[in-house]
């Protein structure tokens, strides 16, 4: 999500956590990041009326240690993007 989206109230109302760290601060599981990418979450947010949909994914770091897992990330990347297509 773009910072000006947020400041002006204009926010996407999608996340993409990134990493296992991220996604064990925000959503309600103690599932390792393996299991939780790819999989849509809605994520309460305090102030809001409607849960925010979360999608977790790898930290670009783990990703330059594990190349191969870069095919996963691309696709969760492609599911973000279909969504926000989807939803505007």
């Amino acid at each position: 999500m773009r910072n000006g989206a947020w400041r002006s109230g204009r926010c996407t109302g999608r996340s993409a956590t990134r990493g296992g760290s991220a996604a064990g601060a925000l959503l309600p599981t103690r599932d390792g990041i393996i299991r939780l990418r790819g999989r849509w979450f809605d994520l309460a947010v305090p102030g809001l009326e409607r849960p925010v949909p979360a999608l977790p994914t790898y930290h670009p770091s783990f990703l330059l240690r594990a190349p191969e897992r870069k095919r996963e990330a691309w696709r969760d990347l492609l599911a973000l993007a279909a969504r926000l297509a989807r939803d505007d």
